[in-house]
């Protein structure tokens, strides 16, 4: 009994090692804050939507950034990295092993909406959880709702 214990224990040691090595984990070395800054912002402009959903279901024209460099200029201190989430959080180790969590980047901005013509800037924040190897993941794959 205590052999096959001890043969499970080794071979699951085994499994997760074989694990990080596969993964972007191990072989992505040392990345600075600013990488998963700048790797984040880079996500938040290809995937940001043209319009919100109002209270009432109307739907809000938005200004959108074109590049990165036009949401610094206008969001100079919008970003930083931590590893805790919302409120502090951490997720649970298996949801940061299976996801190979690094942490996340938080975002505060303006919103830019059109309304009557004229352009209103709502102060806006987001999240975006990335991997070891600066990728984005989803947030529903860390914070389930």
């Amino acid at each position: 009994m205590t052999k096959r214990l001890l043969a499970l224990g080794l071979l699951f040691a085994g499994f997760l090692w074989v694990s990080l090595l596969s993964g972007c984990g191990s072989g992505c070395g040392d990345i600075e804050d600013e990488v998963f800054i700048q790797k984040a912002l880079e996500h938040f402009i290809a995937t940001q939507s043209a319009s919100i959903w109002s209270v009432d279901s109307v739907r809000i024209p938005i200004k959108i950034y074109t590049s990165v460099d036009e949401f610094r200029s206008e969001n100079p201190d919008c970003c930083s990295f931590s590893y805790r989430g919302y409120e502090g959080d951490l997720p649970d180790w298996w949801t940061r092993f299976s996801n190979d969590y690094a942490g996340v980047v938080f975002i505060n901005y303006l919103s830019r909406r059109i309304e009557d013509g004229s352009v209103v800037k709502i102060a806006r924040r987001t999240v975006s959880p990335m991997n070891s190897c600066a990728e984005p993941i989803s947030i529903t794959k860390i914070w389930p709702r």
